[in-house]
Order: C-alpha cells, then structure tokens, then sequence
C-alpha cells in the first residue's frame, strides 16, 4: 500500500508540473526571454578568481547565488514552489489510513498465498488494522491481526528494508499447553502452515510446552476459550 501511495503522489505531481510548464510564467507567444548581460570581464564578482566556480554562470545565474542558502530561493509561483507544497499537504497517512492499508495488505497476502487453508476461512472483514508504533528502542511497522478463536491469532506486517524493500511476515500465534502464554510461528507457505496444524491437531491448537525453552513465559497469560486477548 506505501508503494501504492508514492506511486499516486507521483502521478499527481506529475500533473501539477505538465500543468505549470502549459501555463508558463510568461506567454509563449511573447518569444524567448532575453538572457541576463553577463557582467563586464572588469566587473567580475570581488574575490572571484578566473576560475572559480562563483565565475561559472548557467543562463547567467551565478553559482554561487544558486548554492546561497536563502529562506526561499525561488518564486513563489514556480513550479518547484508548487510542487513543494503539494508535498507538505499530503504528509503521512493518518492512523486510521495505516490501518486500513494493513488490513488491506494481510488480507491480499492471505487470499494469494494461502488460497487452500486461510484464504478460504478469512476476508478482509475478519482482520483488525494496528497503526505503527515508535518508541526509544523499537519501531514497528503499521500491522493486522485477525482472531482465530481458541486462542490462535494470526499476526501480518511488512518488514521493510533497503536491500529487500516490503517483505510480508504472517506469524501464527498459539497457545502453549503450560497456560503461561503464547508460542509465535513465522509462516513461510502454506505447506508449512499444513504441518503445523497437523502437530497442533492432537492437543486442539495448543503448542506442546518444552521446558527448554521458555519463551512463552514472556507474554501475557492464555486467554480462556473463545475470549479475544485484547479483552483480559
């Protein structure tokens, strides 16, 4: 959905920008503008060697006004100053829209990629969105989750990064047999989800507690049957 939301960004600056250069500044009919006199040779910017790039002059605009930091270094009605406030307008999306588009993006990802198992028992309707959250220390992207009942939950996001870009994660949630909490099972297909539901088959969707390992003691405790977690 964020690459769907730069790509519509883009277009509408697109638009903004074909719809300035028709306009123009200046008429077309009036012909080319006139350059700018370039100073005489004895006039030369004080302190500007002959070859120095303050010298150099593209349509007689000298570089270093160019590179002179300014509060606005160009017209108000030109077309970077347009395209520049169409920018701050859109901004970032609302927490309400990052939860759609989390809901959006998990049940897309379930219907295509497991349409035998989850796309046939979820919609779109079943799953919650959750904004992103930044804190000291962590950051997660905006997320969905979608209740299963007997206490299993399933949990999407993206992971997004430079060398990979958007990356679905689908993460099964399951009960431990201790009572003390949960066991999270990232998914990576759907064969995998089978086996993993024919483990959970005999003990009715509990994960079978390993003393060796306690990371289900690190979350809250089990919902009893049939009562969402967000409700204890």
């Amino acid at each position: 959905m964020r690459n769907y939301r730069q790509l519509r960004l883009a277009v509408d600056l697109s638009l903004v920008a074909l719809a300035l250069l028709s306009r123009g500044r200046r008429s077309w009919s009036d012909g080319p503008a006139s350059p700018p006199t370039p100073p005489p040779d004895g006039e030369a910017r004080a302190g500007a060697g002959p070859d120095s790039p303050a010298r150099h002059s593209w349509k007689g605009l000298d570089m270093h006004d160019t590179l002179t930091a300014t509060p606005r270094p160009y017209a108000a009605d030109s077309p970077v100053a347009h395209l520049l406030d169409m920018a701050e307008g859109i901004g970032q999306p609302t927490e309400d829209e990052q939860c759609e588009d989390a809901v959006t993006a998990a049940a897309h990802y379930v219907y295509n990629a497991y349409p035998d198992t989850l796309g046939t028992v979820l919609d779109a309707m079943d799953w919650t969105g959750h904004p992103a959250l930044h804190s000291a220390g962590f950051a997660f992207e905006p997320a969905a989750t979608a209740w299963l009942d007997g206490g299993l939950w399933l949990h999407h996001t993206l992971r997004i990064s430079e060398a990979d870009g958007a990356v679905d994660v689908l993460t099964l949630i399951v009960p431990c047999t201790c009572g003390h909490g949960y066991t999270d099972i990232v998914l990576d297909s759907e064969d995998m989800l089978i086996e993993i539901l024919a483990e959970l088959r005999p003990t009715h969707g509990k994960s079978v507690h390993d003393d060796s390992h306690d990371d289900c003691r690190t979350v809250r405790p089990v919902a009893p049957l049939g009562r969402p977690l967000a409700a204890i």
